[in-house]
Formats: structure tokens, C-alpha cells, sequence
């Protein structure tokens, strides 16, 4: 028995003990990747790389939306241009015809960068148009679409300029030329001086369009008109208070033309003159009134002309010698009117006409004095 039992105890096998993995939950395994997944990627190093990549990724990325931005094709309607023919050269001068202000109206497209440009550089000055040497005297018609896309700020922003109001616009192309006038001193002026000035020299050239001094030339050929070119006492208004003879240099010269483009060689001339005594002034109690006799007509006979036989109180002045022949009497002072027989009856009134010395004049307060008339029926055209 005893040996039985030890025989069986050796026989049996000893048991063994093993661990059976515990299962764990979803939970517990989405919270360990994700502990896992945040120490590598926010790591000090990992960061450190995020932001050094960061300070040239995100600024590039701008860059290229601006670029994208900036390149993209944009049409801008209604741009004001200041437009001008270019100055006199090349011996002529070139103006627009009907275009007041020189303004038109254009609509770009391209690059919203270049539109910009190209708009700010256009809106910021006059454009001077490029029209060709060859073209001959006289009107041409210039398209203006063609001439703006052709300037190089336009063209080096990658712009063009698709349309145009108006369309096209016309030019006058004018030869310079030149003519030589005498040179004279103005009325107001010569009243001041015993007889005209000498001039050194006594003729100058007027330079300017074609045109200009055509249409010049014909105003003088009318009654009353020359075509002179001025020279202005003005700056020496204090020597020619003093009576007697003075010389001036570089008298400044004008002429009676309103153009930019008209110019005088020389421009100054030397001056030699003699001032005359101051004028003097008096009252004269009475003047002798006359009336023009016109030829006799219906209407003369038929009105009688009814006026004042003398004027009083009328103020001259002129040369002292002059002025002393009207005070002692030695010369006889008488003004005119003309009547108006075709107006109807009763009063009216007409300007005088003055003989008086040589050099003298009325007073400027007596300058547009007048006359009163009456015209009345004669007893006959009742």
C-alpha cells in the first residue's frame, strides 16, 4: 500500500500555472495611442521643425495667392485721360481741333497689377500724342486707340487699351513762320512825348504759327489796326515824369497776340525819347455848339432842330503853351453833333465832337460828354 501510493506520486505529472493576457478596452487603447501620438508630434523637437517649416510655407503661400491675385486678367472701364498735342517742334506746331479740356475716355484690361499702374500713370499728367513729322499743313485725323496702346507705360504693364471715346480725334498741323513789323509806342504813352521815340533796332521779327500771323496780318489791314510790335514805357514810369530826354535800354517789346506759340527776337529794344511838359488843365467857361448840316431832305424839312448855342464848363488839358492860347482867347474852342432827323419828335440826345490845339483833349471826366436836342414839327408839317 505503501508502494502503491509512491508509485502514483511519481507518476503524476506537476501542474503548471500560466498567466492568460488581460483583455484591455477600446477606451483604454484610443486613450494610450492617442498619449503616444501627442509626445511625437508635440514634441520640443517636432515643434520646433512645425514652426521653422512655418516661416517660409505661410509667407510663400501668400505670395502665390497675391501673385494669382495680381495676375488676373481685369477690365477697368471709364479711365479720364488728360490727352495734348505735343509743343511747337520741328518748325510747326501741332494743336487738337474740338476736343475742349483734351479729356477722352478709355477702358483697359490686363493684369490687375499692370491696370493699376497704367491707370494711376495716365490719370497723373497730360499725355502728349505722337504725331508724324511727315504730316503736311492742315487737319489730320489721329486714332486714338492705336497711339495709347503704343506708349510704353501702357505696353510694359502687359496692358492695352480696348476701347477709346472718341475713337479718334483731329489734329491741326501748323508751320511756324515769321514776319518783320515795326516797332511803335502805344497811343496812351505817345501822348506823353513830343514826338514818337527812335528805336534801336527799329524793326523786329513776330515768330509763331502760320495761321496766327496770317490772321494777324489781316486784323491790322482793317482801318485803325497795325500790326506793330509794342514797346512798354511801364518800367520806366519814374524818368518819365521828368520833361526832356531820356534813354532807356532794354525796353521790353509785345505784340497784340494771344498765342503761346508767338514769340518776338529780339525781345528788348534800346530807346530814345523826349518827355514833354506836364499837361495843364483849365475850364472853359463857354464853348460855341454847332450843328452839322446834312443835305436836305424830306426830314429836315419836316423838324426844327432845337439846342443849347454854347457849352459851359468844359475841362481840358493839354501843353502848357496850348493851354495859355485857350485862356487869353487867342483861339477859339467849338464842338459839332449830328441830329437824328429819321427818330421821332422830342428830346434826345447825341455825342460831341471837339476842335481844340494841337494837343489838346478833353478831360477824362469830359471824355463822353453829350448833347441834349429837341426836334420839333415846323409849323408847315403839322
Amino acid at each position: 500500500m505503501p508502494d502503491n501510493q509512491l508509485q502514483s506520486a511519481k507518476t503524476r505529472e506537476p501542474a503548471v500555472m500560466t498567466l492568460a493576457p488581460a483583455k484591455r478596452s477600446v477606451r483604454r487603447k484610443l486613450s494610450t495611442n492617442f498619449r503616444f501620438w501627442a509626445r511625437s508630434t508635440f514634441s520640443r523637437e517636432s515643434l520646433i521643425s512645425s514652426f521653422k517649416s512655418l516661416l517660409w510655407v505661410a509667407p510663400l503661400t501668400v505670395l502665390i495667392w497675391v501673385y494669382a491675385e495680381r495676375e488676373q486678367l481685369v477690365t477697368q472701364p471709364m479711365v479720364g485721360v488728360a490727352i495734348e498735342a505735343p509743343s511747337a517742334e520741328a518748325g510747326r506746331v501741332v494743336s487738337l481741333v474740338g476736343l475742349p479740356g483734351g479729356i477722352v475716355h478709355v477702358e483697359l484690361r490686363g493684369p490687375q497689377a499692370g491696370v493699376d499702374q497704367a491707370k494711376e500713370w495716365l490719370e497723373s499728367r497730360q499725355v502728349p500724342l505722337e504725331v508724324d513729322h511727315n504730316l503736311s499743313e492742315g487737319e489730320h485725323e489721329i486714332n486714338l486707340q492705336a497711339e495709347l496702346n503704343q506708349l510704353q507705360q501702357v505696353a510694359k504693364n502687359g496692358v492695352t487699351v480696348e476701347r477709346c471715346d472718341p475713337p479718334s480725334v483731329m489734329v491741326n498741323v501748323d508751320p511756324m513762320t515769321d514776319v518783320e513789323v515795326e516797332v511803335r509806342v502805344r497811343p496812351e504813352d505817345l501822348r506823353r512825348l513830343v514826338g514818337p521815340p527812335v528805336f534801336t533796332p527799329s524793326k523786329v521779327k513776330v515768330i509763331g504759327p502760320r495761321s496766327v500771323i496770317a490772321a494777324a496780318g489781316s486784323s491790322a489791314s482793317q482801318p485803325g489796326s497795325q500790326f506793330v510790335a509794342y514797346a512798354s514805357l511801364k518800367p520806366f514810369s519814374q524818368q518819365l515824369s521828368v520833361p526832356g530826354k531820356h534813354d532807356f535800354s532794354s525796353v521790353p517789346l509785345s505784340v497784340n497776340i494771344d498765342n503761346p506759340h508767338v514769340i518776338l527776337s529780339p525781345v528788348t529794344v534800346s530807346a530814345t525819347l523826349v518827355v514833354k511838359q506836364a499837361d495843364q488843365r483849365l475850364t472853359l467857361p463857354r464853348v460855341r455848339l454847332l450843328q452839322a448840316s446834312p443835305p436836305e431832305t424830306f426830314a429836315t424839312k419836316k423838324y426844327e432842330v432845337v439846342f443849347p448855342q454854347t457849352l459851359t464848363g468844359v475841362t481840358v488839358v493839354g501843353p502848357e503853351e496850348q493851354i495859355a492860347k485857350l485862356r487869353n482867347e487867342e483861339v477859339v474852342p467849338w464842338a459839332v453833333f449830328q441830329p437824328d432827323y429819321l427818330s421821332t419828335e422830342g428830346d434826345h440826345t447825341a455825342p460831341l465832337t471837339f476842335e481844340f490845339p494841337p494837343g489838346v483833349q478833353l478831360s477824362p471826366e469830359d471824355a463822353n460828354r453829350t448833347v441834349t436836342y429837341t426836334l420839333k414839327l415846323r409849323p408847315s408839317s403839322e
